[in-house]
C-alpha cells in the first residue's frame, strides 16, 4: 500500500485491521522531507465526544521505508505534528488514559529521532488547539488557536510557555512503551 509515496505494508501495523470494524477509521501522514521521516497517526477514530484519537507509527528513508518507531500502548489525538528545522525532533500530542483514577493527561512528546531518545513536557491541558513553533535551534513555542486561548484559561497559561529542548530529561525511545505507566506512577 502506498500513501504519500511511501510504499510500507501498512496493513501489517498493530490494530491497522480496527478499520474492519469501524469503516469510519482514517489515517493522517506528516512528512518531513529533511530528515526522510513520516509520521503516520492512524487508525483515528472517536473515543470519547469530539475526542478522536489513533496510534502512532514513524517511518524511517522514503525510498526503502522501515518502521521507526510504532506506540499502540497509548494514544495520540488528530493533530498537526510539528517538526523541527533539521527533521530530528518530533512534537506530538499524546494522550493518557488512567482507568484506575479516571485521569486523563495529554503531555506533550518529543521524539529525538537522530540520538533513539525521547522527553515530554506536562501541559496541564487537555485541549489540543494549539501547536508548537521552533523560535530557535533550543527553544520551543506553543501557539494556541485566538478563540481557545480566550475560552481556556489552562490553554491560555500553556501558551505563555517556552520548551527548552536543553534542559529537558531525555529517556531512551525503547522507555516509551512503558511511559503511561511512568507518567502517571503505575507499579
Amino acid at each position: 500500500m502506498i500513501v504519500n509515496g511511501w510504499n510500507y505494508d501498512f496493513e501489517s501495523l498493530p490494530c491497522w485491521d480496527n478499520r474492519e470494524r469501524m469503516p469510519w477509521i482514517t489515517d493522517t501522514l506528516f512528512e518531513n522531507s529533511t530528515s526522510d521521516t513520516a509520521c503516520l497517526i492512524y487508525s483515528i477514530a472517536e473515543a470519547s465526544m469530539m475526542n478522536y484519537v489513533g496510534f502512532l507509527a514513524i517511518l524511517k528513508n522514503k525510498q526503502s521505508p522501515y518502521l521507526f518507531l510504532n506506540i499502540i500502548d497509548f494514544c495520540f489525538p488528530k493533530q498537526e505534528v510539528v517538526f523541527n528545522t533539521t527533521g530530528n525532533l518530533v512534537f506530538l500530542q499524546s494522550s493518557l488514559y488512567n482507568e484506575s483514577s479516571n485521569e486523563l493527561a495529554r503531555p506533550l512528546i518529543i521524539i529525538d529521532c537522530k540520538e533513539n531518545r525521547f522527553s515530554y513536557y506536562k501541559t496541564n491541558n487537555i485541549n489540543p488547539c494549539y501547536k508548537i513553533i521552533e523560535l530557535d535551534k533550543n527553544t520551543f513555542g506553543i501557539k494556541a488557536d485566538e478563540y481557545q486561548k480566550n475560552n481556556d484559561r489552562r490553554l491560555f497559561a500553556l501558551s505563555k510557555k517556552k520548551i527548552r529542548i536543553d534542559r529537558l530529561k531525555w529517556y531512551d525511545i525503547e522507555a516509551l512503551s512503558n511511559f503511561k505507566n511512568d507518567y502517571f506512577g503505575i507499579i
